[in-house]
C-alpha cells in the first residue's frame, strides 16, 4: 500500500486570532538601516497576513465569524487605525471602514452595531474624505434612525463639507445641530462654518457668524476686543485656528488656513514658515510638497521660495537627489524660480554624487536667471564633469577657472587645482596644465606633487611615453620621492610602453614599492585589473585582494564597473544584463553573494553602449533606461539620442516620440537634427506625410524642410 503523507487541517479562526494578536513574530528579513522604515515595513507586512487570514476565514468558514468577539473585533480595527494627518498613509484605515461595514451587515453575531461603532464608521469616512458616504451615515443615524450622535461626529462631516464648499448641506446641518437639545457648538464647528464662507468671499457673513456664535474664551475674547473691524476680526479667528490646528498636527487643515488667509490678501508667511517646519521636523515631506503646491498655485513667490528651500534642503540631508529635483522642477513649471543659494546648494549636492545630466541642467539654468554664478558651484560643476569623464564640456565650463583661482580662498583654490589638473591628465591638455601649474606655485597651494603627477599621466594620454618616464624621473628632484599614485602611473606607462602586461617589469615596480616602504592600495589593484583580459589566471587574485580592502562606496562602484566591462568582452548583454537586474554582485565577482550591485551613471552608460550595438536588444535598452530613472540617474544626451534612434529604426514611431518628450523633460536638451531627420523617415514609412511636414517644420527648420521635400518629389526614397 503507497505511503500517504498525513495532512491536518488548519483552524482557519485559531490562525486569525494568531494573527491578530501576535503581529510581532513577523519581522522583515530586509536589511534596513532605519529603524522607522523597518517598524513601517514590519507594520505592513503583518496587516497583509492578518488580512489575507481573515479573508481565507471569510471565504472558507463563514460560519466560524459568528465566533469573533468584540474585543477579537476592537484589536482588528485598532491594527488598521493610523494616527496622521497624510492622506496616502491613511490607506489602512479603508480595511477598518469596510470592517465596521460588515459589522453594521451583521457579519458578527455576537458584536452588535450600536451607537459608538456608527459615529466611528461616520468619522473614518469623514478622514478618509468619502463625501457621500460620510453625509448618507450621517442622514441615516442622524435622521432617520435618530441616534443621539456625538458633537465630535458631526463635526468631522461639517469639516468635510467646508473643505467641500458645500454651503448648502453645512448650513442645513447647522439647523439639525440647533433644534437637537444635546447638542452645542464647538470652536471646531465655527471654524468649518468660517472657512466656508471664507471660502466663498463671503467675509461678512464670516464674521458674522462668529460674533453671533463665538464659545470658548478665546474667541469671545477676541470678538470683544476686535469686534467693530471685520477684516482684523477674521486674521486674528484665523491665526488663532492655524495654532490650534498645528497644536493638534493637523498640518492638512493648517494648510487650507493659509490659502485662506493669502487669498483674503492677509499676511500669511509667518504661518507658512511655521506649518513647513512643522513637515520638516515631523518628516512628512510630501505634505511639505502639498504645501509648496499650495504655495505655488497662489503664486505666493516669497513663500514658494521658503517651502522650496526647506525642503530640498530636507532631502538633501537623506541624499535624496531625486526628490530635491522634483521640488526645483515643480518651481520651474509653476513660472517660479529658486533663491540662488538653494539653487547653489542642489547644484553642488548633484555635483558631488556625480548627476552630472541634472549639473548640466542647474548649470544652463543658474546662468539664465543668476548670472553672477558663486565660484564654488561652477568648480563642483567641473569637478563632476571631469569625474564622469564628460571632458570636452568641462573644458567649456572651466573657462577662466584657472584666472579667478587668486580670488578664491585657499581651500577653494586647491579643490580648483586639483580638477584642472585631473581634467588636463584626463584630456592630455598641456596647456592647461601649464597656466594651472604656473598659478598653483604662485599662490603656494603646496601641490607641486599633485601637478607633476598630473603632467605624467597628461604625457600617458597623448601617448608619449618618453616625456611620462622622464617626467617621473625629475619628480623625484622636485618632491619628497614618488607615492603610490605616482607607482600606479608608472604602471600604466610600462603597459603603454610594451603594448602587454608586462609581468615581470609589473614585479619589478612592485618590489621598488616594498623597498621604500609604500603599501599597493586599491588603485594600484584597480590599475593591474584594467590590463589582464577577461580569462586570465591573475584576475580573481586581483579581485579578491581588492575585496579585502577597505573600500569607499565609490570605489566599490568602480570596481563593479570594471568587473562588467571584462564579462562584457567574453558574454553578450542579453546575459550581463539579466545578472545586473537580478542584482547579485556574486553574478559578477566571486564570493559576493547576497549583496546588490552597487551603480552610478557609467555603469548604466557601459550597458545601455553594449546593448544599443544590436537593435535586437531594444527591450533590454529600455529596461536599462527606466531603472536608471526610477534611481534618480539621467542619460546623457547621446544615449537618449542613439536609443531614439533605433526606435525610428524600427518603426516604433510613438514611441520615439515619447521618449523624446521624455528627454526634453530629464536632461533639458532636445535631441539633434539627424535624429529628428531618422523620426521623419519613420513618419513617412508609416504614410503620416502631414506629422512628418509638422516635425520637419518645428524641430529641423524651414531650409531643412526644402531639402526634405526636394528628396520626396525627386522620388529618393519613395514611401508607401
Amino acid at each position: 500500500m503507497p505511503y500517504r503523507p498525513v495532512t491536518t487541517r488548519v483552524n482557519l479562526l485559531d490562525h486569525f486570532r494568531n494573527e491578530l494578536y501576535h503581529p510581532e513574530k513577523y519581522t522583515t528579513h530586509l536589511k534596513i538601516e532605519s529603524p522607522i522604515a523597518e517598524t513601517t515595513i514590519t507594520r505592513r507586512v503583518a496587516r497583509k497576513r492578518l488580512l489575507k487570514s481573515y479573508c481565507r476565514l471569510k471565504t472558507q468558514e463563514p460560519q466560524s465569524l459568528a465566533e469573533l468577539t468584540r474585543e477579537d473585533i476592537d484589536q482588528f480595527l485598532m491594527r488598521f487605525t493610523v494616527h496622521t494627518d497624510y492622506l496616502v498613509a491613511k490607506r489602512p484605515m479603508v480595511e477598518a471602514f469596510y470592517i465596521l461595514k460588515e459589522l453594521k451587515e451583521g457579519k458578527f453575531i455576537h458584536v452588535p452595531f450600536g451607537v459608538q461603532e456608527a459615529e466611528q464608521m461616520i468619522c473614518l469616512a469623514a478622514e478618509l474624505k468619502y463625501f457621500d458616504k460620510a453625509v448618507d451615515l450621517l442622514k441615516e443615524y442622524a435622521l432617520e434612525k435618530k441616534l443621539l450622535l456625538s458633537m465630535q461626529t458631526y463635526d468631522a462631516v461639517l469639516q468635510l463639507l467646508s473643505e467641500k464648499k458645500n454651503i448648502a448641506e453645512l448650513e442645513f446641518w447647522l439647523g439639525h445641530i440647533a433644534n437637537t437639545p444635546h447638542l452645542s457648538l464647538t470652536e471646531d464647528t465655527i471654524r468649518s462654518v468660517t472657512l466656508c464662507y471664507l471660502g466663498h468671499g463671503q467675509l461678512e457673513s464670516a464674521a458674522m457668524y462668529v460674533k453671533k456664535n463665538h464659545t470658548g474664551l478665546k474667541l469671545t475674547q477676541l470678538v470683544a476686543d476686535y469686534g467693530q473691524n471685520d477684516v482684523e476680526l477674521i486674521e486674528r479667528v484665523l491665526n488663532y485656528f492655524a495654532s490650534q490646528a498645528l497644536s493638534n498636527r493637523k498640518l492638512h487643515l493648517t494648510r487650507k488656513i493659509y490659502m485662506q488667509k493669502t487669498e483674503l490678501g492677509i499676511s500669511s508667511f509667518k504661518l507658512l514658515k511655521q506649518l513647513i517646519s512643522r513637515c520638516i521636523h515631523k518628516g512628512e515631506l510630501r505634505t511639505g510638497e502639498i504645501v509648496l503646491d499650495g504655495a505655488i498655485s497662489l503664486n505666493d513667490l516669497r513663500g514658494a521660495q521658503l517651502c522650496s528651500d526647506y525642503l530640498i534642503n530636507a532631502y538633501l540631508s537623506e541624499k535624496n537627489i531625486k526628490q530635491s529635483l522634483t521640488i526645483w522642477e515643480k518651481m520651474v513649471e509653476g513660472g517660479m524660480e529658486l533663491e540662488q543659494s538653494t539653487l547653489d546648494g542642489l547644484l553642488i549636492h548633484c555635483a558631488k554624487l556625480k548627476y552630472h545630466t541634472d549639473v548640466l541642467r542647474l548649470y544652463r539654468r543658474y546662468q539664465e536667471i543668476y548670472p553672477n554664478m558663486t565660484m564654488e558651484a561652477q568648480v563642483y560643476a567641473v569637478r563632476c564633469l571631469v569625474m564622469t569623464k564628460e571632458l570636452t564640456t568641462a573644458k567649456i565650463l572651466s573657462k577662466n577657472l584657472v584666472e579667478s583661482m587668486p580670488n578664491m580662498n585657499k581651500s577653494l583654490a586647491k579643490l580648483t587645482a586639483r580638477t584642472l589638473f585631473s581634467l588636463s591628465a584626463k584630456s592630455g591638455d598641456i596647456g592647461l596644465f601649464e597656466r594651472t601649474f604656473n598659478q598653483v606655485e604662485g599662490l603656494d597651494l603646496d601641490l607641486r606633487h599633485k601637478g607633476l603627477t598630473s603632467l605624467v599621466s597628461c604625457y600617458l594620454k597623448r601617448n608619449n611615453v618618453l616625456a611620462a618616464k622622464m617626467a617621473f624621473k625629475n619628480m623625484a628632484k622636485h618632491t619628497d620621492g614618488p607615492d603610490v599614485v605616482d607607482f600606479n602611473i608608472l604602471m600604466r606607462t610600462v603597459v603603454l610602453e610594451d603594448k602587454t602586461m608586462n609581468h615581470e617589469k609589473i614585479l619589478e615596480i612592485l618590489k621598488h614599492m616594498a623597498l621604500v616602504n609604500i603599501t599597493p592600495n586599491h588603485t594600484t589593484m584597480r590599475t593591474m585589473l584594467s590590463y589582464y583580459e577577461q580569462g586570465s589566471s591573475m584576475l580573481p587574485q586581483i579581485y579578491k585582494k581588492l575585496l579585502e580592502m577597505p573600500l569607499r562606496g565609490s570605489d566599490q562602484v568602480f570596481l563593479n564597473n570594471i568587473a562588467i566591462s571584462k564579462l562584457l568582452t567574453k558574454y553578450n548583454i542579453e546575459d550581463i544584463a539579466g545578472r545586473f537586474f537580478y542584482n547579485d554582485r556574486g553574478l559578477i565577482l566571486p564570493n559576493q553573494r547576497g549583496k546588490p550591485i552597487e551603480r552610478d551613471g557609467i555603469t548604466y552608460k557601459i550597458l545601455l553602449v553594449a546593448s544599443l550595438e544590436n537593435k535586437k536588444y531594444i527591450s533590454i535598452t529600455e529596461k536599462l533606461l527606466k531603472d536608471m530613472l526610477a534611481r534618480g540617474i539621467k542619460p546623457t544626451r547621446k544615449l537618449y539620442e542613439s536609443f531614439i534612434n533605433r526606435l525610428c529604426e524600427q518603426g516604433r514611431i510613438n514611441k520615439a516620440k515619447r521618449y523624446i518628450e521624455e528627454m526634453e523633460k530629464n536632461i533639458g536638451e532636445r535631441p539633434n537634427q539627424k535624429t529628428y531627420t531618422k523620426l521623419v523617415d519613420g513618419l513617412y514609412n508609416i504614410n503620416r506625410p502631414e506629422l512628418a511636414m509638422e516635425v520637419i517644420k518645428t524641430n529641423i527648420g524651414q531650409e531643412a524642410m526644402d531639402r526634405q521635400v526636394r528628396r520626396r518629389l525627386e522620388g529618393r526614397p519613395k514611401h508607401k
